[in-house]
């Protein structure tokens, strides 16, 4: 019975033609398409809310980490910029 259920998630047939559907790891297309078929049935929501967020890179997130100790250094020593 195991074994009617794997074989229909590996192959699906299109008229004459067979086509294998192997499981991978998500990637950004399947993702996407993943989102937008949730976002059909589900009226109020975007496709861009579905979709994972992007992370930020460790370069990124470097930048991001030096600008906030910037700011609080200024703000240490002028105070509050208004």
């Amino acid at each position: 019975m195991d074994d009617d259920r794997d074989e229909a998630k590996r192959i699906k047939t299109e008229g004459d033609q067979t086509l294998l559907v192997t499981q991978t790891s998500p990637t950004a297309d399947s993702a996407l398409l993943h989102a937008q078929t949730a976002a059909s049935f589900i009226p109020f929501l975007e496709t861009q809310d579905l979709v994972t967020p992007k992370m930020p890179s460790p370069e990124e997130m470097e930048s991001v980490l030096l600008q906030l100790r910037k700011k609080a250094l200024v703000e240490e020593y002028f105070g509050h910029e208004k």
